[in-house]
């Protein structure tokens, strides 16, 4: 299921429609005005939270859409690097691993 369904919206909509949609949904599966159990009423509003947020930045909307229409495809540049989570840009690339050499004395020297 994609953001946009969850939020019942077209792939298209603009900014107005995401908050519209979303804050729609939030009166009816809020867990503290729901009629639903709290459990699925949690999960139901942490969904669309989700959604929200990533479908209202424009740039996190721009990278699901990139990443949605190209299957998350993700080319290694090189055997060098591994793909991790990057904490200062709150998102995962591609970062160099440090080549270290281990030789007898590292090995004694510290463990």
């Amino acid at each position: 299921m994609t953001l946009y369904e969850i939020l019942g919206i077209s792939e298209d909509a603009s900014e107005d429609e995401i908050k519209q949609a979303f804050k729609r949904l939030a009166k009816k599966h809020h867990p503290d005005l729901s009629k639903e159990t709290e459990r699925e009423a949690t999960e139901k509003f942490k969904k669309l939270s989700q959604a929200y947020t990533i479908l209202s930045n424009k740039t996190k909307r721009e990278t699901y859409d990139t990443n949605r229409r190209f299957g998350e495809f993700r080319a290694r540049p090189h055997n060098n690097f591994k793909w991790i989570y990057l904490p200062y840009l709150d998102s995962y690339g591609w970062f160099r691993e440090q080549n270290q050499t281990w030789n007898e004395h590292h090995d004694m020297m510290y463990g």
